[in-house]
């Protein structure tokens, strides 16, 4: 049994799995107020994703932010596993964490039923790869802040987009839903528009119009997505 044990143990630390991060800077009406990083780890069944979003400078002082959100989600079963999130925004505090199971989210004392096809923040934004513009809505549950709300994704077109000096051949893709039922700082925003690159249709960047400005989300490690500027 002991060397069983040994060998279970090597075959999972052989077993494949694949780590992404991506590294976004946070500017508002043009200002750099905020990083956000998403940690993507791909397993043989599952994918276990993390993010923050913390506010940098003096804004750190005058309006600090320090967000968080852990996903687990079965990519085979197309299924949530668990979520956690943890809001700190000034004097706005939130957390929850749920466990899935069986179509039910788990909170506490508190359940939930989940519909198919729902996933939280973090596997909607994993869930993005698999968009394609041949296809002009893609519709979803979202799971967050204890309740299932829909969304949906809207594909508008295919772009070539251009940041500083480097161009990026793009899909355009705006989500629809009432961000007036979102909690925190999300309640505020009023559009968002993304522009997804690559074959993992990462956001190259993100705008975002909200009560109080426009608010961009830019990748940082973008380059493997360069196109050429004569295309």
């Amino acid at each position: 049994m002991r060397y069983l044990l040994v060998v279970l143990l090597v075959f999972a630390f052989f077993l494949p799995s694949f780590a992404e991060e991506w590294h976004y800077v946070v500017k508002w009406m043009g200002i750099k107020v905020a990083r956000m990083n998403v940690k993507i780890e791909e397993q043989s069944s599952s994918v276990q994703m993390k993010a923050n979003l913390r506010t940098v400078g003096l804004f750190s002082l005058t309006r600090r932010i320090n967000d968080s959100m852990e996903s687990t989600w079965d990519k085979e079963k197309r299924e949530l596993k668990y979520f956690k999130e943890v809001l700190n925004e000034r004097s706005y505090h939130y957390s929850e964490e749920v466990i899935f199971k069986e179509g039910k989210a788990y909170k506490g004392n508190n359940i939930t039923p989940i519909p198919p096809n729902t996933y939280d923040p973090l596997a909607l934004f994993y869930s993005l790869r698999y968009i394609s513009p041949e296809k002009k809505e893609w519709q979803y549950n979202l799971y967050v802040h204890g309740k299932v709300r829909a969304i949906s994704l809207i594909v508008l077109k295919e772009e070539r987009l251009k940041i500083y000096n480097d161009y990026f051949q793009t899909i355009k893709v705006v989500p629809r839903t009432n961000f007036k039922e979102l909690e925190g700082a999300a309640r505020k925003v009023k559009k968002l528009e993304l522009w997804l690159a690559g074959e993992k249709r990462v956001p190259v960047l993100m705008e975002m119009k909200s009560s109080f400005g426009r608010i961009t989300f830019l990748l940082e490690n973008r380059k493997q997505f360069v196109q050429d500027s004569k295309q």
